[in-house]
């Protein structure tokens, strides 16, 4: 509600003779407008004494705007005052007593107030001297020419005003000095207008009060929201109920939705007043809805053999040995009355077994144990509970206990606001730390050996059991650590925390689409998009659809993720992401545009050289005519993009990608479809040519054929289709930042359909890393996340590190840094009574999917149709109990898109617990150079300790055609030891130990690494694992090099070894620099090495670096050269049980 030189309403008390009067207005006073009416203030109770106060022009508009005010019984003073043509009365001044504050609420739009002048002056009118006393600054947060809001709220009671009380008076805006200045005095200032301001309501959702519920599929929910608006303006309700995409919006203030589908859904509700502004960071709930939810345990007590309850600390009880304890679930089906199933197992030692809601265990073995409780309802529905044991003897060392008492987790603190750092540890050998909060009360008895030390990704160190006001003068996603220490054991408590600055600006990014994207009618377009700063985790979007040159279509919808919105009708549409602040409503911003181009496919002509290239808009290109050589222009606007091409051109052909100056960065042949791309790439003008052969030599010259081409570009991403947390096993994520920049990501979590579970945002120092679990990331979803992917600002490297909980087993990998439209898995099992064969394969896509599994003649279905979707199987129940003869398959999208990502993990059944897993990737080159490479893939790890451990290996020629290879070992200081050549047939496989593949050449002992030469694409990879059937590691076959790699994971609680392993691929030597990089992104250590051609360098990091142990503050490791190098990472625990390995990357 705008008007000029309005006079704001207050809502103020009067006191006179002991009675409270409620000034009201008749209505608003307009100097231009309405110069000579009267605006008339009465009491609202019954009192002849009261005064009424009348309003009034005095000596005309040539006097430059005077009014008079007056008490119509003259009981009271007149006053009149001149106002300046430029100076315009802000508020009325119309209360006399002693009240407690002033509230003034305003819009103004500065027309003549440079950037250093822009603030002014709330100031009162003398009643004896006409002067000006400054009442309160305003520093005016718009900028030149802007409309700004602002409101002050003057509280006497923390700022004492020059006055006893608020007198009757002017109060107005001035640009003068601290002392107001002369009320006749105009500096080079003007308001051009003055307005009330109308503050949106607030909202929220009482019904259901869980910010995350799960409910049945066909069954309904019951919402209630509630609001208020601070101007005491009606509201009304919005409900946003639909499937992600869809405009369906409701109004009311409960809701009854009835859930048909599966899936994850968000329920917004917003209130709007009666002026039409709604609340910009509305309340909402998350629902999955399942087909069938899983019981739940109601009530769990443990008690030992004398009927004494067992505490357990973060699930975990010492217990002494030759105890008995018993333990008592209460269970619940909320889909049903009936009875639910309770599986035990204790780990590791037993197999799961049927009980009921009770079992006793007789625990006389010392270890470290766990037990699991599977609760499963009459329909199939899983969950699971965990408790770990630690039985020990009485003489035996016990380990700490740590538990973090502040910040609690997940805490939301204000940028620059202190807090505390507080922790307890409890160590059944006599140790007690512990601390409040405040820091107030501390007790320690310690036996000497005891230490607590605590670490943060932001290289903050701090040695005790806790410290008072500490301060962080950055916004973002903390993780604090805190490590227990008493000589033997260390026991690691992690909780995470977000520092957030409330005058941080959003900054909106459309994710999908990367670009401009060109569509034809009737298709849809899959919209997502983030803010990347901590301050902002909670996503207040608005999503705004406009088309150019028809300004009566404006579609907003509010959802995190816009989803997939189809475009019906041509023209040119222009998308944006409006996002607001979650705890300032002022502050919002909106995104850049993307434009989506709706329109049938022009005809593309006299594209036959580079100067002519066309630019081609992201999209699909269909049923074009192609007569011969010709040139596209892709325009990437963003450093670290992916850019995936999709040809559909029944002939042979061949496809070359070039960078602006014309360098030839790939190429390759195809008949039919194919996909190809690249990543990471730098911004700049881009070329493909497209080459039709005939017979891959000549040229066409007779005829158009029909010709497709789709360009998708991306932003730098990683996706992680293995993620485990359940009974056996638990996930951990690293993330390491190798570039020169801080990093923005967001890591999103998703359930096996596809749909979105959570969303954490990260900031990565330069340099950084950043490791947590999955129930740290995702505390409320922990049992659900079935995959996991990150978008970031820049490239980073990741991997996971999979764990059993009774410490048993553990693998580790990379996270895919692509897609891709095949998958080659190099093995399956046969020996199915001794080995086991996992895939887990991801559509990580916003597309849909008609992807398979294929070996040979045989082929399965995959069950990644949906969009973002996973298909989970042993190979096994796959193929249906039995296993095709050939070896090895291939995970194939059947229409060529990029859509792909797997892994797979090979592990014992026959009682032994040896566990590896892999990477799987197409056959393409990792070709960061951008140089011609040959078809060499390098096994950098060659176990030379032949009495412990064995190696495998094994190569797959995926092709049709015979394949010829090089077989080159090399030795001490890079010296050959022997070649082989071999001959393969179409899609043969190799797989043997290195003993026998290597037996014409030497023994394993004497051999360091070894290069496969092909003549085409070949796969391979290598297994290495201890005789004795403790320990097993895998590492995918390397076909690509660089000149500087990481090994990402330390892990500092001393209880692992971590080895590192370079070779030196050219045929110069090399010089290496090693740095120990912190987890802020500080160099702790550094060291150097030559290596001469081919030689490799292996040592455990402690001896690289000279150290007795990894300090605590120790992220990851580089290794930078000046020649190309291949290497890889192996870690594992002191005691023998588990080992994993990496490849550099």
């Amino acid at each position: 509600m705008k008007k000029q030189i309005l006079f704001s309403v207050l809502f103020l008390c009067l006191y006179a003779y002991g009675q409270s009067l409620t000034p009201i207005f008749q209505e608003n006073f307009n100097t231009e407008s309405q110069f000579s009416q009267w605006i008339f203030l009465y009491g609202d109770i019954d009192d002849p004494d009261a005064p009424t106060w009348q309003w009034q022009p005095y000596g005309g508009s040539d006097q430059g705007g005077c009014i008079s005010i007056s008490s119509t019984d003259r009981n009271y003073p007149s006053y009149y005052r001149c106002l300046g043509n430029e100076k315009f009365i802000l508020s009325p001044p119309i209360e006399i007593g002693d009240i407690q504050n002033l509230n003034v609420s305003f819009d103004v739009s500065i027309e003549n107030v440079t950037p250093a002048e822009n603030k002014l002056f709330l100031c009162y009118v003398g009643e004896s001297d006409g002067k000006m006393k400054t009442i309160a600054e305003v520093v005016l947060k718009g900028k030149k020419g802007n409309w700004v809001r602002n409101e002050i709220i003057l509280d006497r009671s923390q700022n004492p005003m020059p006055y006893s009380v608020i007198r009757m008076g002017f109060y107005y805006l001035s640009p003068a000095n601290q002392d107001c200045g002369d009320i006749y005095y105009v500096d080079q200032f003007s308001i051009s207008e003055i307005n009330t301001v109308n503050h949106p309501p607030q909202t929220n959702i009482l019904i259901p009060e869980a910010e995350q519920v799960e409910v049945r599929k066909g069954r309904s929910l019951y919402f209630e929201g509630s609001g208020s608006d601070p101007d005491g303006d009606e509201i009304e309700y919005w409900w946003r109920v639909c499937p992600q995409g869809e405009n369906c919006e409701v109004e009311g203030k409960t809701q009854d939705i009835v859930f048909n589908q599966t899936g994850v859904f968000e329920i917004i509700c917003w209130a709007q007043d009666s002026n039409g502004a709604s609340d910009p960071t509305p309340d909402r709930r998350i629902v999955r809805v399942v087909d069938n939810r899983p019981p739940v345990i109601t009530k769990q007590t443990v008690f030992n053999s004398y009927g004494q309850e067992v505490l357990f600390r973060d699930d975990l009880a010492i217990i002494p040995a030759g105890s008995q304890l018993s333990w008592q679930l209460e269970t619940h089906d909320p889909d049903s009355d009936r009875a639910v199933q309770t599986y035990w197992r204790l780990s590791p030692g037993q197999s799961w077994s049927q009980a009921t809601n009770e079992i006793t265990l007789d625990l006389e073995q010392t270890g470290y144990f766990v037990l699991g409780a599977v609760l499963k309802d009459y329909e199939g529905a899983k969950t699971y509970k965990l408790w770990k044991l630690f039985v020990v003897n009485e003489d035996q060392n016990i380990p700490p206990m740590a538990s973090i008492l502040s910040p609690e987790p997940y805490a939301t603190i204000p940028l620059g606001t202190p807090f505390d750092i507080c922790g307890e540890v409890i160590d059944p050998d006599t140790w007690f730390d512990s601390c409040t909060p405040n820091l107030k009360q501390m007790s320690s008895s310690k036996d000497g050996e005891g230490r607590v030390y605590w670490s943060m990704n932001n290289g903050y160190f701090l040695e005790g059991i806790g410290a008072r006001d500490i301060v962080i003068e950055n916004e973002g996603r903390y993780q604090l650590n805190m490590f227990a220490f008493d000589g033997e054991y260390i026991d690691k408590k992690s909780t995470s925390f977000l520092i957030v600055d409330n005058e941080t600006i959003p900054q909106p990014i459309i994710i999908h689409p990367a670009k401009t994207l060109r569509i034809q009618p009737g298709q849809t377009v899959y919209f997502e998009g983030t803010v990347p700063r901590g301050s902002l985790y909670k996503k207040f979007f608005v999503w705004e659809i406009t088309k150019q040159g028809s300004p009566e279509f404006n579609l907003k919808i509010r959802q995190t993720t816009l989803g997939e919105y189809s475009f019906e009708e041509p023209g040119r549409y222009d998308v944006v992401l409006h996002a607001t602040h979650p705890y300032n409503d002022s502050i919002s911003s909106v995104s850049e545009k993307r434009e989506i181009w709706v329109e049938a496919i022009p005809e593309i002509s006299g594209n036959n050289s580079f100067e002519t290239a066309v630019e081609m808009p992201a999209g699909y290109y269909r049923d074009n005519q192609i007569d011969g050589k010709k040139y596209f222009l892709i325009q990437l606007d963003q450093p670290g993009q992916n850019l995936k091409l999709h040809f559909d051109y029944d002939s042979p052909a061949s496809v070359t990608l070039y960078n602006d100056d014309r360098i030839a960065l790939g190429t390759g042949s195809f008949s039919g479809k194919t996909s190809i791309q690249l990543s990471d790439l730098g911004t700049g003008r881009y070329y493909i040519v497209f080459d039709p052969t005939e017979n891959g030599k000549k040229q066409i010259t007779h005829g158009d054929l029909s010709f497709g081409m789709g360009i998708d570009v991306s932003n730098a991403a990683l996706y992680f289709p293995d993620i485990k947390n359940d009974t056996t096993y638990y996930t951990d994520l690293g993330m390491v930042n190798p570039s020169n920049e801080d990093v923005s990501a967001e890591i999103i979590a998703y359930d096996v359909n596809g749909g979105v579970l959570e969303k954490v945002p990260l900031q990565i120092s330069a340099h950084g890393r950043v490791m947590s679990s999955i129930p740290e990331l995702f505390p409320q979803n922990k049992q659900r996340v079935s995959w996991v992917r990150i978008d970031a600002s820049h490239h980073l490297v990741g991997y996971s590190y999979t764990k059993s909980h009774d410490g048993l087993e553990s693998y580790a990998m990379h996270g895919a840094e692509k897609l891709t439209s095949e998958l080659y898995v190099p093995h399956i099992a046969q020996r199915t009574e001794q080995w086991y064969t996992l895939a887990k394969v991801i559509n990580g896509s916003a597309e849909t999917s008609n992807s398979s599994v294929v070996t040979g003649a045989v082929e399965k279905e995959l069950k990644t149709s949906k969009r973002f979707s996973k298909d989970e199987f042993s190979m096994l129940d796959k193929f249906d109990g039995v296993l095709p003869e050939r070896e090895w398959g291939v995970f194939k999208e059947n229409n060529s898109q990029i859509r792909l990502a797997g892994a797979e993990i090979f592990g014992k059944v026959d009682g032994n617990r040896q566990t590896a897993g892999l990477l799987l990737d197409d056959n393409g080159q990792d070709n960061p150079n951008f140089t011609f490479i040959r078809n060499d893939i390098y096994f950098t790890h060659i176990a030379r300790s032949i009495e412990q451990f064995w190696t495998g290996l094994a190569i797959v020629n995926p092709t049709d055609q015979q394949l010829s290879f090089r077989l080159i070992a090399y030795g001490d200081g890079g010296s050959v030891v022997g070649r082989k050549d071999y001959n393969m047939g179409p899609n043969e496989k190799l797989v043997d130990t290195a003993t026998n593949m290597l037996a014409d050449i030497g023994s394993p002992a004497n051999i360091d690494w070894i290069k496969i030469e092909a003549d085409q694409g070949i796969v391979g990879y290598e297994l290495f694992g201890t005789h004795d059937n403790k320990r097993l590691a895998g590492l995918e076959g390397l076909n690509g090099l660089k000149k500087e790699i990481c090994f990402p994971h330390l892990d500092t609680t001393g209880l692992s070894w971590h080895g590192v392993s370079v070779v030196n691929i050219s045929e110069n030597n090399a010089s290496l620099t090693f740095q120990m990089i912190s987890d802020s992104g500080d160099v702790l250590h550094e060291t150097t090495r030559n290596l001469k051609s081919n030689e490799k360098l292996v040592s455990l990091v402690t001896e690289l670096f000279k150290l007795d142990q990894i300090p605590a503050n120790a992220g990851w490791v580089r290794c930078s050269s000046n020649q190309l190098i291949a290497g890889f990472e192996l870690f594992g625990d002191r005691k023998g049980r588990h080992m994993s390995a990496v490849v550099g990357r």
